[in-house]
C-alpha cells in the first residue's frame, strides 16, 4: 500500500478526482560554506565538498576545496592563480569563473558570486610543493572589502573599485596581534597596476612577493619568488581562501 493518504476531491462542479497525499519530502540543501561543514562536523576533513554561499540565491551550487586544518579549519578556496599561466589580466571575468578543486599546483579561476555567507580571508603567494613563502590575513570583513580584495586579482578592477572600498589592512600572522600592514602594503607606491594582489611586499624580504604580473612584464608565468628580483618563473602559485 502507497505510504500516506488517498481519496477522492470534488471541484466547484461537483466533479471528482482522486488525490494522494504523501509524507513529506525532505530538500537537502548544500552548506553554504566550508566552516558549515566544519561546524556540524568537526571530524570532516580536507578536501572536495559541495556548497552555495547563496543558499537559494541565482548561484548554482559548486565542487570546492576545503582546508579543514590549517588556521582553525574551515577555509574555502574561491581563487587559484596557476604557476604556469601569464599575468596581465585586467578584469575578473578574465578568470574562469570557479577556482581549481585542488590548493596543489592548480588551474587558474576565481569564484565570482556572492561572498555574503564569508567573514576573514587568507591569500597565500609564491607557493610550491614544500608551501607557500607568504600568507596576509585578515578577519571579520565586510562583504564589499571581501569584494574589493577579490578585485585585487585584476589591476584595473582593483584601480576601479577602490575609490569606494580601500584596500583592507592585512596581517601577515594569522594570530591577532600580528604585524599589521595598511592596505596589506609594505609601502603605498606598491598600490599600482603593475602586479595584481591583495599583499604586495609584506613578506620579510620586502622585495617581489606579489600574486601575478600586471602591467609589469604580464608575459611571466605564475607568482613571484618573494626575494630580490625573483619575479615570476613559472614555479609558484597563489592561493586565496575565505571562512
Amino acid at each position: 500500500m502507497q505510504e500516506g493518504y488517498q481519496g477522492t476531491s470534488y471541484g466547484p462542479n461537483n466533479d471528482s478526482g482522486d488525490f494522494t497525499l504523501g509524507p513529506k519530502v525532505n530538500i537537502v540543501t548544500a552548506p553554504v560554506s566550508c566552516a558549515q561543514i566544519l561546524s556540524e562536523n568537526p571530524e570532516a576533513t580536507s578536501g572536495v565538498y559541495s556548497i552555495d554561499p547563496d543558499g537559494e540565491g541565482a548561484q548554482d551550487s559548486f565542487e570546492a576545496y576545503c582546508d579543514m586544518d590549517t588556521d582553525e579549519g574551515g577555509w574555502t578556496l574561491i581563487g587559484t592563480y596557476a604557476r604556469t599561466k601569464p599575468g596581465g589580466k585586467e578584469r575578473i571575468s578574465e578568470y574562469s569563473p570557479l577556482p581549481a578543486v585542488t590548493a596543489t599546483d592548480p588551474a587558474t579561476g576565481l569564484y565570482q558570486g556572492s561572498l555574503s555567507a564569508f567573514r576573514d580571508v587568507r591569500e597565500q603567494v609564491a607557493c610550491d610543493f614544500a608551501g607557500c613563502k607568504s600568507t596576509a590575513y585578515q578577519s571579520s570583513l565586510k562583504e564589499a572589502e571581501l569584494d574589493m580584495i577579490r578585485y585585487t586579482w585584476c589591476y584595473k578592477d582593483q584601480q576601479e573599485n577602490q575609490s569606494t572600498t580601500p584596500l583592507p589592512d592585512c596581517r601577515s600572522r594569522y594570530v591577532a596581534n600580528g604585524t599589521t600592514y595598511a592596505n596589506c602594503l609594505i609601502d603605498p607606491d606598491r598600490n599600482n597596476m603593475n602586479v595584481v594582489g591583495w599583499q604586495r611586499d609584506i613578506h620579510s624580504s620586502h622585495h617581489s612577493c606579489w600574486l601575478g604580473h600586471g602591467l609589469h612584464t604580464p608575459w611571466a608565468k605564475g607568482t613571484a619568488q618573494c626575494s630580490f628580483n625573483a619575479q615570476g618563473n613559472g614555479t609558484r602559485w597563489g592561493l586565496l581562501w575565505v571562512r
